[in-house]
């Protein structure tokens, strides 16, 4: 485990807390700077232990099970809410409605609020960024074959445009060029798009059988029948590591993302340029005329017995700062609203780059309090995806999904009461 104790040779602090986070100590190190003024201001000691991401959750349950926690935990969105129904992480609302006149909780988006607020309504992380997908796609392959660009696409003209921009370059009778990646694409969001849900109301049963439901899944399926994705197995097949480095190479139309990737998919580095010219759009508009994506993200939170509480909130209050936003946001979206809108408006690369400030107004979590993250999501994509790749009928994987799901909603139920 590497660790990284900030100090500053100009003063000598009795009080110290302990954060573990994933990034590396050299991008800890950039922020040096910040720290020492925040250290320096508290008289609070900032050691820095780092903690794969991959390993984050479970190091975490051992330490506050064992009884000796870090301080403050970066958590993110895909295990958080896991370890936040057990009850593992402090409640922050007392915090944050005592704080509330010099952090200024409001100006928080809601739906970063949202996000982080668990089944039983605490709010157990402070968010310092929200990752949204947004449409992005090679602006140049749409030019190249005439198809109009996809800002505001209806979801007929998003099947439409990646069956003509899925080609076979070689001629050797499969696609070299594909139409869409589903790399980071949630498909569920399209359920919500058209009015859907994944669980019933009282989250005692699936709620895929609806008529909103079935012809999202049904429209869906349509990309694969046609062969016009570029799936993570049929990327690799072709030679890349994923389906981002496949888009990055300039052979896929169409990739939903977080406002992180043009820095890390479209950029190359040793270049200095971007690989190609690209744009990003709202989602497409459902057949009910809806728009969804799904939200995730980082942010920090507190183990319920860790030792110095007090101090641990005024670090995440300042990491997830206006002040801290406004300096070193860089590649992903603010949790700030007042610093997102600083920060996604005027000219911008890509250009319309600041259709994230609205994308954030239908962004969606997933569901709470029945182990999306962990079972429950487990069991319902691994059986929808058997309907997606024609392996079974919808029908079949519909009523499977309903029947697997009762007994674990119930148990679930149970163990929240």
């Amino acid at each position: 485990m590497a660790v990284v104790v900030l100090t500053s040779s100009a003063w000598s602090a009795e009080r110290k807390i302990v954060v573990w986070d994933w990034e590396p100590p050299e991008i800890v190190a950039k922020y040096q700077a910040a720290f020492n003024r925040w250290q320096q201001e508290t008289g609070i000691t900032i050691e820095f232990q780092q903690v794969g991401w991959s390993e984050m959750r479970d190091k975490v349950t051992v330490a506050i099970a064992g009884g000796a926690p870090p301080d403050v935990v970066r958590v993110s969105s895909a295990w958080g809410s896991l370890v936040a129904d057990q009850g593992m992480f402090l409640d922050l609302r007392p915090y944050l409605q005592q704080h509330n006149a010099t952090y200024r909780f409001d100006e928080f988006y809601p739906a970063s609020v949202d996000l982080w607020t668990d089944a039983m309504g605490r709010v157990y992380a402070l968010g310092n960024d929200l990752d949204m997908m947004g449409f992005f796609f090679n602006a140049e392959l749409f030019d190249e074959a005439g198809v109009e660009r996809p800002y505001e696409y209806t979801w007929d003209q998003w099947l439409d445009a990646a069956r003509k921009l899925t080609r076979d370059l070689d001629g050797d009778g499969r696609p070299d060029q594909y139409g869409f990646t589903n790399w980071w694409f949630h498909y569920v969001t399209l359920i919500w798009a058209n009015g859907g849900d994944i669980f019933t109301a009282d989250r005692s049963r699936s709620a895929l059988a609806s008529p909103a439901a079935r012809e999202a899944l049904s429209f869906y399926r349509r990309f694969f029948e046609l062969d016009t994705v570029a799936t993570f197995e049929i990327s690799q097949a072709q030679g890349y590591p994923h389906s981002a480095a496949h888009f990055k190479a300039g052979k896929i139309a169409m990739a939903p993302a977080g406002a992180w990737m043009p820095n890390y998919y479209v950029w190359d580095d040793q270049r200095r340029q971007y690989n190609f010219d690209f744009d990003v759009g709202h989602m497409p508009l459902s057949y009910a005329g809806g728009r969804a994506t799904s939200l995730e993200g980082s942010g920090y939170a507190i183990p319920a017995n860790a030792a110095n509480k007090e101090d641990a909130f005024r670090f995440i209050a300042f990491v997830t700062s206006h002040e801290w936003q406004s300096e070193y946001v860089t590649t992903g979206f603010p949790s700030r609203r007042p610093v997102a809108e600083m920060a996604f408006s005027g000219p911008q690369v890509p250009e319309n780059r600041a259709v994230f400030l609205e994308i954030a107004t239908y962004a969606h979590p997933f569901p709470k309090g029945v182990e999306w993250q962990g079972r429950t999501g487990q069991l319902v994509l691994s059986n929808l995806n058997q309907y997606l790749t024609g392996q079974r009928g919808l029908e079949e994987v519909l009523t499977t999904i309903d029947e697997q799901l009762r007994p674990l909603l119930q148990e679930l139920a149970t163990s929240r009461r």
